[in-house]
Formats: structure tokens, sequence, C-alpha cells
């Protein structure tokens, strides 16, 4: 490599990349990273891979993990950091380790960043869905409430035509019913009225 990696460069460079995730996500986090190798080791280039498939690249492209020479390359689980140029010194590769793994735990975190806006993809479709279908009720209870109102008049008009008299004399038993008809056709009109509408709608509607 172009010159060796102290441990206080490494620390500050955990930091800001890790600072860097934090505010633009561990996409941005895992470029951080390779750029930050490449300028630390002034290697030509530097890739992080997971999996075998390339993740993150800076400056020239290195050989594909399966290429690369031994001491180009440091593993942690799935992940490998491949450099542009051997790196021979222990101590230097003892560093780039522990950047290889932080590549791994932004890896982790870029999973369930993926995982978080699929889901929040999902959900948003999801209700959109849902507000569509609520709509399409709306309309049609809109149409029903129309249908029934009309009716529901009628009949309360022939209701009080009747127990006004004006269809003759009413028996005790025929004005019972007619008040209890009067009373149903009544509050199914103040139902169709007064039902809450949009987000408001009891579930059991």
């Amino acid at each position: 490599m172009g010159r060796s990696v102290s441990a206080s460069e490494v620390e500050r460079t955990v930091s800001a990349v890790a600072e860097r995730a934090l505010h633009h996500g561990a996409r941005a986090g895992l470029s951080a990273l390779v750029e930050s190798v490449v300028r630390l080791t002034e290697t030509p280039g530097a890739a992080l891979y997971a999996d075998g498939r390339c993740v993150a690249l800076a400056g020239v492209a290195p050989p594909v993990p399966a290429r690369a020479h031994p001491l180009q390359m440091m593993k942690h689980g799935r992940t490998a950091l491949v450099l542009g140029t051997p790196c021979v010194d222990t101590e230097d590769r003892r560093h780039l380790a522990r950047l290889t793994e932080l590549g791994g735990a932004l890896l982790a975190c870029r999973e369930r960043e993926d995982a978080a806006k699929a889901e929040h993809k999902r959900l948003r479709l999801e209700r959109l869905r849902l507000m569509e279908r609520l709509a399409h009720r709306e309309r049609a209870w809109s149409r029903a409430a129309h249908d029934l109102r009309t009716p529901l008049l009628v009949i309360q008009g022939y209701i009080d035509m009747m127990t006004k008299g004006m269809a003759g004399a009413l028996t005790p038993s025929m004005q019972r019913y007619l008040e209890r008809m009067g009373r149903a056709a009544g509050e199914m009109n103040v139902r169709l009225q007064q039902r809450p509408s949009g987000e408001d709608v009891p579930a059991e509607d």
C-alpha cells in the first residue's frame, strides 16, 4: 500500500463513517467507508463485497474476490473488503479488518433500512387501497341512502294522512300499528341523515 494506517486515523474514520450513516443512511455510510479506505491507504481503489456482490466502490475497481490476491482482501463473515494493492503489514491488516467489520454492520443496517422501506411502501399502498374501498363504500351508501329516503318519506306521508283520518276512522289497533310504523320510518330516516362519513365511520358499518 502507499502508506501505513495509524490507529488514531482508524478511530476517526470509524466515527466519521458511523456519523454519516446515522445522518444519511447505511448506503451513504458504505460509500464513505470505501472512500476512506482509499484515502487512508493511498491504494488505487477499494470495493466492499457482500456474498460476492459489490455493494460499494471507490477509485479504480480492484479484482473481484475470487481473483484477488489473499493480501488484497480482508474478510468478516459474508463481507469482503478488496484493495487495489496488497497489504502486507500485519498492523495495517488488523486496522482494515476492523473497517471490514464496520462494513458488515453497515450492510446489516442497509438490509434493515431496505426492509423498512419495503414495509412502508406496502403499508402506503394498503392505505391507498383501503381509502379507495372506503370511498367506494361511501358512494354506495349515498346511493342506497338516497334510494331509501324517498320511499321512507312516502311511507311517512301516508302514515300522517291516515292518522289524521283522511283514510277513514281508525281502530285502536290500527292506530297503534301506524304509530309503530311512523316511529320506525322516522328513526331510519334520522340514521340515514346522521351517519358519520370518512374516517369516523364505525367498523361495524
